[in-house]
């Protein structure tokens, strides 16, 4: 998947920072940048859908990826 992509696109989607994001995910600073930033690829399954269910498309990445 491509992380950085789908974090960008909630960000622009929902108009908020990365800071945000992580206060509605829970996941940490460390783990939200370098996700963004493609240093990190395989998020926990956890982690990887609590991101995702905040993407304006999550069904389509819930059903195809």
């Amino acid at each position: 998947m491509d992380w950085p992509k789908v974090i960008k696109e909630i960000l622009e989607h929902h108009d908020i920072t990365q800071y945000r994001l992580r206060k509605m995910t829970g996941v940490s600073k460390t783990h939200t940048n370098h996700l963004a930033l493609g240093k990190r690829k395989d998020p926990s399954f956890t982690i990887g859908l609590r991101i995702i269910n905040l993407h304006p498309n999550r069904k389509e990445y819930l059903n195809n990826n």
